[in-house]
């Protein structure tokens, strides 16, 4: 009997149309919204004629916006979110702007392809200049560059030009420069230079609102001012280009910043004094941007507001009403603390003397503040090195000082006006003078040093509370007197 194997026959795979139908159904538009999300992943770059120029190398540069105010300044951005069909995330940037509480306009840049739209770096990004209605230069200042995606970012600022992170796809350029006046229609001009101080691009720009400039009436000089019995004429103020360099350097293509020289004169009781001393405390301008005696940068086609102070020299005779005496206060022996726990009242002013102390020193001190941190100064008083260090936590202060010269540590005086200040005077048990000079502030503490030797035990320390005027006078500032040209 013959066997025969059957073989058998293939069988096809059947799937119902309707299966068909609801896969086709999914898997289409995922993959045209795969497609449509890797297109969009940097949507491209707008060239608008108010915001956005072309570079030299086809990118095209974006001024976001400019922000004005004086202290933190704020700018949100776009971009997309991981998967990319969920549409876009904002990210909120900050500027903290520097300039003792001026107003500041904060620019903000990218950079990106033209064809792509991908966000480009900044390494090229020298400064910005912009230009008030006089036609006078203001520099921007203080850039940062911002770095960031879905994942993380990071942050840098310090001298130009900033590298960028490579493993963020994004990046956001950032400086500030002062407020000035803008042109009749409002705007001003901003150029931007690159790395070689080629002008790469120009802006103009709005100038964003804010409080109106004040009206300053200069007054013809000499000009004398009066309180009570002192009096104090300013004759002349002279502004010279600076010769800093390595300040001077970035500015000088457009102009350079100025020392200011005050020439005055003071009277006390209608009769000139050897025992009072004036200086120039503040220049201001009407936007309210402030500079002092060195490397000024206002504007020298706007009226300026010139504070002086005066006050009395520190060898000078003051009446009881404003000293007080600890007598025979001891004098700390090396690397020792000597509490003193001392309580005045001198003129109105709260004075705590705490400890003193010589050497290297740790003491712990109570401070007002609850929080965490640390808090240090290094410092030569009379020639001597010294280091002070505060590490604070749940109001208690641990303290490190170290320095050969005796100190003496009291509480953050109150009741000094903005140009008073202390003057502290020993006279040693032998006769011999003790200067003392403040030194550094920790936390809420005032730190004095003085140039006692170790030979020097006790003393009687007088305090006395220097009360300082101060006077306001507006004037059209003078005309720069250039630097001399170097020799060929």
């Amino acid at each position: 009997m013959n066997e025969t194997s059957a073989v058998p026959e293939p069988r096809t795979l059947r799937i119902s149309p309707w299966v068909l139908t609801i896969l086709a159904s999914i898997l289409l538009p995922l993959g045209f919204v795969g497609i449509l999300a890797v297109a969009l992943w940097f949507e491209p770059a707008t060239l608008q004629p108010d915001n956005a120029r072309v570079l030299p190398d086809g990118s095209i540069l974006r001024l976001e916006k400019v922000t004005r105010g004086t202290a933190r300044h704020n700018f949100d951005m776009k971009f997309p979110v991981w998967p990319y069909i969920f549409g876009q995330r904002v990210r909120s940037f900050q500027h903290y702007a520097h300039g003792n509480g001026d107003e500041r306009l904060v620019l903000w840049f990218t950079r990106r392809d033209a064809k792509s739209g991908r966000y480009l770096d900044f390494d090229w990004w020298k400064h910005s200049v912009g230009t008030d209605k006089n036609g006078v230069a203001f520099i921007d200042t203080a850039a940062y560059l911002e770095d960031f995606s879905e994942y993380g970012s990071s942050s840098r600022g310090g001298t130009r030009p900033l590298k960028s992170e490579p493993s963020h796809p994004y990046h956001i350029g950032h400086s500030q420069m002062r407020v000035f006046r803008p042109r009749d229609d409002g705007t001003f001009e901003l150029k931007v230079y690159n790395a070689t101080d080629v002008l790469v691009a120009t802006f103009n720009v709005p100038m964003p609102a804010g409080p109106p400039p004040v009206e300053l009436k200069p007054e013809s000089l000499p000009s004398t001012k009066i309180k009570g019995d002192l009096a104090l004429t300013l004759k002349s103020l002279v502004a010279k280009e600076s010769p800093y360099e390595d300040w001077n350097a970035p500015l000088k293509p457009f102009r350079s910043p100025l020392n200011l020289q005050v020439d005055a004169e003071i009277l006390w009781q209608g009769k000139p004094t050897v025992e009072w001393q004036f200086g120039l405390n503040q220049v201001s301008d009407p936007f309210g941007n402030k500079s002092y005696a060195w490397n000024s940068d206002l504007s020298p086609k706007e009226p300026w507001s010139v504070r002086l102070q005066a006050s009395r020299k520190e060898s000078a005779k003051f009446e009881p009403l404003v000293t007080a005496v600890v007598p025979a206060m001891s004098l700390p022996e090396t690397d020792k603390v000597l509490m003193l726990g001392q309580t005045l009242k001198v003129d109105g002013v709260a004075i705590e003397l705490l400890f003193s102390g010589r050497g290297k020193i740790k003491h712990s001190v109570s401070v007002s503040s609850t929080g965490e941190g640390s808090s240090s100064a290094s410092m030569q008083p009379f020639g001597i090195p010294g280091q002070v260090e505060g590490k604070a936590k749940g109001g208690v202060c641990a303290l490190t000082v170290d320095c050969k010269l005796p100190f003496i540590a009291m509480r953050q005086p109150t009741g000094l006006g903005p140009n008073d200040s202390l003057i502290l005077r020993g006279k040693a048990a032998s006769g011999e003078n003790i200067e003392w000079r403040y030194t550094c502030g920790i936390w809420d503490m005032q730190f004095w040093f003085g140039n006692a030797s170790e030979m020097q035990s006790a003393m009687d320390l007088t305090i006395i509370v220097n009360r300082g005027q101060e006077f306001e006078y507006v004037i059209q500032p003078p005309t720069p007197v250039p630097l001399p040209l170097p020799p060929k």
